[in-house]
């Protein structure tokens, strides 16, 4: 405990949300080595239970929020229709969600926006990213990408 160094209360909340994001990082980085092990191992354990994918998509967002570069916004499309729970392993579809969005978000170009979408469809549940970029000549959004999981 240094006593030399004074620091204000806005600068030790911001410090503490720097520890948190970089805590969840690193136990994301922990969780892909052990899944990279498990494959590697030739079994995947998972465990199958009922989720909520719109909430899960919403988490998903929000934690891309505190790491977005400059320009690149994340937008969750708002769902006409309720979403139906799904049977899934949480942790394992969260995995495929960062990704999903990590991916978008990594090819977005600077000032693009990544839409992420959860939809309920004919016997399952949608789940996509889209990449837009505002075209300069016209300031209409033009999509990019569009990465899909059914």
């Amino acid at each position: 405990n240094r006593r030399d160094l004074e620091w204000d209360d806005d600068l030790k909340a911001r410090l503490l949300n720097v520890i948190v994001d970089e805590s969840s990082r690193l136990t994301t980085i922990v969780n892909d080595l052990l899944l990279a092990s498990q494959l590697d191992g030739g079994r995947l354990d998972v465990h199958i239970e009922s989720c909520d994918a719109l909430g899960l998509a919403e988490s998903v967002a929000a934690a891309a929020r505190t790491h977005l570069p400059d320009g690149v916004q994340v937008e969750l499309v708002p769902v006409a229709d309720g979403v139906p729970p799904v049977a899934a392993d949480e942790a394992q579809l969260r995995q495929v969600l960062d990704n999903l969005l990590d991916n978008a978000i990594k090819y977005s170009p600077a000032g693009g926006d990544v839409r992420l979408g959860v939809e309920a469809a004919t016997g399952d549940v949608r789940l996509c990213a889209v990449v837009v970029d505002c075209d300069e000549a016209t300031g209409r959004a033009r999509k990019i990408e569009r990465l899909m999981l059914t």
